[in-house]
């Protein structure tokens, strides 16, 4: 691999899943806190993205079972793992634990020749506002300030994207998902229906540090 590209995320299908593997069984071969203590629920995400891009990917791949639907599931799945990668691949430039090997081995070389450079976090709480819908569906708006209109991108540079965290009013536990839009729909089955959702959100810098959570925002799902 070229070096002026061991950074980049590959643009062939073919080649984004053992790039991806090889950066996710690297990560958990030193994933004990003595070694590299990446993060659980981040390295679970990237397992669960190549999981379903292997299956879209597979799934597309024989002629005789291609059409439009299995094209368009390989391709949002690829688009899915790409967005995270990037992401992700920043987080271990800047985690000090992952040695300069570790990076090699990953195919990951750091972006200047001093990294590991601290970059502090967001300090500001997004705003989040959820519109409910009348099939299941929640929109989920982030906002820069009250006032703000939501807007598709975010358009400040230290702001890579948005940790959201939501789950139903009587669940025990959080379930969550990184974005790199201010705007996100959620769709539920039928068994959502009547159902409190709470949902909030923390901006994350560019090496997917986090900053402090919105307020929780609670509506009812019709």
């Amino acid at each position: 691999m070229n070096k002026a590209n061991q950074n980049k995320i590959p643009r062939q299908d073919s080649e984004l899943l053992p790039y991806s593997r090889l950066i996710e069984t690297t990560c958990r071969k030193n994933q004990a806190p003595t070694q590299w203590n990446i993060s659980v629920s981040l390295l679970q995400q990237l397992t669960d993205l190549n999981n379903a891009y292997e299956s879209a990917y597979n799934a597309n791949a024989a002629i005789e079972t291609r059409n439009h639907f299995t094209v368009a599931a390989k391709n949002a799945a690829a688009a899915a793992l790409r967005a995270f990668l990037a992401g992700f691949v920043n987080y271990l430039l800047g985690n000090p634990l992952v040695t300069d090997e570790g990076l090699d081995a990953m195919g990951i070389r750091p972006r200047h020749p001093v990294h590991h450079q601290p970059l502090p976090p967001p300090t500001e709480a997004p705003v989040i506002s959820l519109v409910t819908g009348q099939h299941h569906d929640v929109d989920i708006y982030l906002y820069n300030n009250q006032a703000g209109h939501p807007t598709t991108y975010l358009a400040d540079p230290n702001h890579y994207g948005v940790l959201l965290q939501y789950k139903f009013e009587d669940a025990a536990d959080w379930q969550q998902a990184i974005l790199t839009r201010k705007h996100h729909t959620l769709i539920f089955d039928d068994a959502a229906e009547g159902k409190y959702l709470l949902a909030r959100a923390a901006w994350l810098n560019p090496r997917l540090q986090q900053g402090p959570w919105s307020d929780t925002d609670k509506k009812l799902i019709n």
